[in-house]
């Protein structure tokens, strides 16, 4: 009686193609990377607004905590970077008052 040794088969099928063996672990460690690259650069994404809105928010609070004290903030010198940083309502003056 010969020895008969127990066969390991993976059988996958994805999107109507058998896949065994090699190709079907191939496939899902493709899937698992492709995956993982997505993921990755969704959250790189995410991090690069918050930190643009951080530098933001430390930029002008430089600007602000710069100017002298005990009088209004003289929105005229705010450098030219920082206006998408401040509400227009702040820095813009009602025509009434020019």
């Amino acid at each position: 009686m010969p020895d008969q040794q127990p066969e390991v088969s993976l059988n996958t099928s994805l999107f109507g193609l058998k896949l065994t063996g090699g190709n079907a672990l191939f496939t899902v460690l493709l899937l698992a990377v492709l995956s993982d690259i997505g993921v990755s650069a969704w959250m790189h994404r995410q991090r690069e607004e918050e930190h643009k809105q951080m530098l933001c928010a430390t930029k002008l609070a430089i600007f602000i905590y710069t100017q002298p004290k005990g009088g209004a903030i003289d929105w005229e010198h705010l450098p030219v970077d920082l206006y998408g940083c401040v509400p227009k309502f702040l820095y813009e003056r009602p025509a009434v008052y020019r």
